[in-house]
C-alpha cells in the first residue's frame, strides 16, 4: 500500500504520524463527491496550460488501484465537446497530492494529443488481419472451392504463417504502448515545465510493489515500461528543462515599442 501525507494538499496545521492520516483534509477526501471536486479542480488547471475549454464529466471508480483516464464516449481522442469523460480511482485521488495528479493528467492528455489510442487501435486491426487472413486463406486451400484440387501443403503454410504473425505481433504491439508510455512522460513535463510530479508518482508506484526481478519473457510482454526507466528519463529531462529555464530567466524580456 502507498502511504502518503494527507494534509499535502490542504496546507494542514495539524500533525500527523508516520503512515497515519489524522487531518480533516485526510477525511475529508474519502468523500465521493470531494474527490469529484479536487480532480475536476486538477484538469481545469492543466487543461488550461493545452488551451482547452471545456465541460467534461468526472467518474470516480472506487477501486484500490491508482487509475485514471481521460475519453471520449465511444473515442480515446479527447475533442472539444461535453462527452469528454475523466475516470479517476478513488485511490488516486487519496494518494496522490496537487502536483502528482496534475503530472497524472498532464500525462494522460499527452496520450489523447499523440493519437496513442487510434495507433494503438489501428495496429490491433492489422495484426488482427495479418493473422486472420492467412489462415483463412489456408482453410480454404485445404478445404476447397468452386471445384479446385486441395492443397494441403500450401494450405497449412498459410494457417502457420497466421499463427506465426499473430504471436510474433504481440511483442510489437507491447514494445509500441511502451514508447507511447515514454512520449506521454515527455508531454507532461514540457507542459508543465517539470517532470517531478510525475516521478514522485512512480515512485510511489515502485514503492506498492513487491521488489523482484522480472522475467525476459514479463519485461517483453509489458505494456509500460519499468518506473524506474521511466524515472531515468525523466530526470535526464528534469535537467534540460532546468537549464533551459536558468537560460530564460538570464534572458531579460525586451518590450516592443509602441
Amino acid at each position: 500500500m502507498i502511504t502518503t501525507n494527507a494534509g499535502q494538499r490542504q496546507n494542514s496545521n495539524s500533525t500527523t504520524g508516520k503512515g497515519k492520516a489524522n487531518t480533516k483534509d485526510s477525511k475529508d477526501k474519502q468523500n465521493i463527491f470531494v474527490q469529484k471536486r479536487i480532480l475536476e479542480e486538477a484538469f481545469a488547471r492543466v487543461a488550461k496550460k493545452v488551451g482547452y475549454d471545456m465541460n467534461v464529466r468526472i467518474e470516480i471508480l472506487p477501486t484500490h488501484k491508482m487509475s485514471l483516464s481521460i475519453s471520449d464516449e465511444g473515442s480515446s481522442i479527447i475533442s472539444n465537446s461535453t462527452d469528454t469523460v475523466i475516470r479517476g480511482s478513488s485511490a488516486l485521488v487519496r494518494k496522490l497530492d496537487e502536483r502528482e495528479l496534475e503530472a497524472t493528467i498532464a500525462h494522460e492528455i499527452g496520450h489523447s494529443m499523440r493519437l496513442h489510442g487510434a495507433i494503438d487501435t489501428g495496429a490491433v486491426f492489422i495484426g488482427l488481419a495479418g493473422t486472420l487472413l492467412p489462415i483463412v486463406g489456408g482453410i480454404i486451400e485445404i478445404v476447397g472451392v468452386d471445384g479446385a484440387a486441395p492443397n494441403l501443403l500450401l494450405g497449412a503454410g498459410l494457417a502457420l504463417a497466421g499463427v506465426a504473425f499473430g504471436f510474433l505481433s504481440i511483442p510489437a504491439f507491447m514494445f509500441i504502448s511502451r514508447i507511447h508510455e515514454y512520449a506521454a512522460d515527455k508531454y507532461a513535463a514540457k507542459l508543465l515545465g517539470t517532470g517531478k510530479g510525475f516521478i514522485s508518482f512512480l515512485q510511489k508506484v515502485m514503492d506498492s510493489r513487491p521488489k523482484r526481478e522480472t522475467s525476459f519473457l514479463e519485461r517483453l510482454l509489458a505494456n509500460h515500461p519499468p518506473p524506474q526507466k521511466r524515472i531515468d528519463r525523466l530526470l535526464k529531462l528534469e535537467k534540460k528543462l532546468e537549464e533551459k529555464a536558468a537560460r530564460e530567466s538570464q534572458c531579460p524580456k525586451t518590450e516592443n515599442p509602441a
